[in-house]
């Protein structure tokens, strides 16, 4: 059986020794905080963020924004750009095709027109060599295909008719004149503005029966009347004995060409003469009956194909489609011819009203069906 031990016990609180203890435990919590305290810490916190409020991202947001209106304006203009090429591309065709269709349509028309108005203005210059309707659209006719095998239109070759056969000359010599004078104005490089301005002056000093100073020097402000060209009027002039008319020799000519034309010995004669030889309408016979040796002759021939050449044979592409857009324009004039004279060259219009109106539903008509073709290859 268990025995119950009873003891008395004595509690003892010993205050010096908890005290010290506690005080050491305190010291080491101070110490354990100083250490946790880092007061550089915050100051250093402090300063990142203040460095971080300073740094300006202003200089570089611009940068990027301005790299980005760039970019944008470039594609702006790439893309203007190209639809700049393709519209004028677009431009140039439908022009192009616009040139060969209805423009020679309507030249042809107005050929037409010229050539009806140009009969009458003939017929009436011409009436005292007892010149026909027939003879009029013959050399008509002959200058229009003269014209459509050169860089000159039908438009400047019958006015220039119209002063020719004006001046008195007769109309089968003006038609091989004006060839002549189109194939000299060509080899000199002159353009049609400033052979019509020379062709209108030639006129009026055809008309006089001299060609004075102030007839050649209208040539030579629009560069004809070179030298090959004063040789061949000195030649034919001293072969017709026109200068030995005059007192004046070929020498004295040449060494002053200006200044000898007082003497007037160049006449209408002698320019009509050239004019017919660089036209290729004068034979070797008729040369040589104007008093040319064979080696003149021979000379004029070589110098005649060089004219035509230069008034015929196309060397550039504006030459090209102006040579084009004549013949068939010219084609068009003679289906307006046929279609409203029938065969005859010329009617009275009141008379030619109920072809002419026929006609112009026919024009209307073409000209609708080009207009909706264009229109529909663009789409």
């Amino acid at each position: 059986m268990s025995s119950i031990d009873n003891r008395i016990v004595a509690m003892k609180f010993d205050n010096a020794a908890f005290e010290s203890g506690v005080g050491t435990t305190l010291g080491t919590l101070d110490k354990l905080k100083q250490a946790l305290h880092l007061p550089g810490a915050s100051k250093g916190l402090n300063e990142v963020q203040d460095t971080a409020n300073r740094l300006n991202l202003g200089p570089i947001d611009g940068a990027v924004t301005g790299i980005s209106k760039s970019f944008l304006a470039m594609s702006t203009i790439a893309i203007t750009a190209l639809a700049n090429v393709t519209t004028k591309v677009v431009d140039a065709g439908l022009s192009m095709a616009k040139s060969l269709t209805l423009d020679p349509i309507m030249a042809g028309f107005g050929e037409y027109e010229l050539k009806m108005g140009s009969i009458q203005t003939i017929l009436s210059n011409t009436a005292r060599y007892g010149t026909s309707l027939g003879d009029v659209t013959k050399n008509l006719d002959a200058l229009n295909t003269y014209a459509d095998k050169t860089i000159y239109n039908f438009g400047d070759m019958t006015k220039n008719i119209g002063l020719f056969t004006n001046a008195g000359i007769r109309i089968e010599d003006a038609t091989s004149m004006i060839k002549g004078f189109s194939n000299e104005a060509a080899s000199s490089g002159t353009n049609a503005q400033g052979a019509a301005s020379a062709a209108y002056q030639l006129s009026q000093a055809l008309s006089a029966g001299t060609i004075r100073l102030m007839d050649w020097r209208s040539l030579q402000n629009v560069g004809m009347g070179n030298k090959n060209m004063q040789n061949g009027l000195i030649e034919i002039a001293e072969a017709m004995g026109t200068l030995n008319e005059k007192g004046v020799s070929a020498t004295q000519i040449q060494s002053n060409f200006n200044g000898s034309l007082e003497k007037n010995w160049l006449s209408a004669d002698v320019m009509s003469s050239y004019l017919k030889i660089m036209a290729g309408d004068m034979s070797e016979a008729e040369q040589k009956t104007l008093g040319l040796t064979d080696a003149q002759v021979k000379a004029f021939a070589d110098q005649q194909q060089m004219s035509e050449d230069a008034a015929t044979k196309v060397r550039t592409f504006t030459q090209l489609v102006s040579t084009l857009r004549e013949g068939v324009g010219s084609s068009w004039s003679e289906t307006f011819r046929q279609r409203i004279c029938g065969h005859r060259s010329t009617i009275p219009w009141v008379e030619s009203l109920p072809r002419w109106v026929m006609l112009e539903t026919s024009f209307l008509a073409i000209g609708l069906s080009l207009v909706v073709a264009t229109f529909s290859s663009t789409l």
